[in-house]
């Protein structure tokens, strides 16, 4: 794994010397970062929108911290310093325990020369663009700890693991898919195996980065939603609808692979994780005492 701190670098120094260089707007992270805030309906990330967020968090009261997460760069600046000079100093034994953690969950291949771009801003504590994609993209003040930023980091290496292209074009195929409930089971399955896996073999962590339900209630909910769906009670679009104002993909998803887990191991993940087959790995968790009572699905 490749860790490029260049954007950081420009960040921190933007902060240290209170300006914006040509080279920090014009950095591919800086556009990365805009095109995901876009794709998720956020607010606009731009030249301008930067400028006025990073005035903002420059003057502003410790307490008072503006959204996008700049204010770090200004008021917690040694915590930022010190994760820094661990990545730095500890590339090489992060890239080994990296590659160690994620063998145990997929025969998928790492790719050799996938990229490490930390970064301070935005919502997210880090993404991926697309799955198989060659570089993570991760936002350290989010991460409250080094075991926080190592269970993300290996969160999003496994969206960007080496995938085959003919996965990649399922995987495509899924995400733009014009049935909602392919949709949903896409980030559900995606989203799930990669919390089981970031999580290193468990459902739940010590270091959460956003307040989630238990995996239990998360499941519940998916199910009750999907066992509406068939019964006729709701469209597969409001089902999509209710779920998109959940955490269900994280919760529901990592409850789901953990079944599979238990009962298949490795293989059994590996159905998603190397062929993208939903039907398949859906089937594989109604085999389990979990997934017993979910309803049969037409994939």
């Amino acid at each position: 794994m490749i860790f490029d701190l260049s954007f950081f670098n420009l960040e921190l120094e933007a902060a240290d010397k209170n300006e914006i260089s040509k080279e920090l707007l014009s950095h591919p992270a800086f556009q990365a970062i805009a095109n995901h805030e876009e794709h998720l309906q956020r607010p606009v990330w731009d030249e301008e929108s930067f400028r006025i967020r990073f005035a903002t968090a420059a003057e502003e009261a410790p307490e008072e911290w503006s959204d996008w997460g700049l204010a770090p760069l200004f008021h917690d600046r040694a915590s930022l310093e010190d994760m820094k000079h661990w990545i730095e100093t500890q590339q090489d034994a992060l890239s080994q325990k990296i590659d160690e953690w994620l063998a145990k969950f997929t025969n998928v291949p790492q790719r050799a020369e996938l990229r490490c771009i930390p970064y301070v801003g935005s919502y997210d504590g880090g993404f991926s663009p697309d799955v198989g994609n060659g570089a993570i993209y991760l936002n350290i003040p989010v991460l409250s700890c080094k075991e926080g930023f190592l269970e993300t980091l290996v969160h999003e290496s496994y969206h960007a693991r080496m995938i085959s292209k003919e996965t990649a074009q399922l995987y495509k195929k899924m995400e733009e898919n014009t049935d909602p409930i392919i949709q949903l089971l896409f980030f559900t399955f995606e989203e799930g195996t990669a919390t089981l896996v970031g999580y290193n073999g468990s459902m739940t962590t010590q270091w959460p980065i956003i307040p989630l339900r238990t995996p239990e209630e998360g499941s519940e909910e998916l199910k009750q939603l999907l066992q509406r769906y068939k019964q006729g009670e709701l469209t597969a679009q409001d089902v999509f609808n209710s779920f998109g104002q959940t955490d269900c993909c994280y919760t529901a998803g990592v409850y789901i692979a953990n079944s599979i887990w238990e009962k298949f191991g490795l293989e059994g993940l590996d159905i998603w994780s190397s062929q993208g087959n939903m039907k398949t790995y859906y089937e594989a968790f109604r085999s389990t005492p979990q997934g017993a009572d979910w309803p049969e699905l037409e994939l």
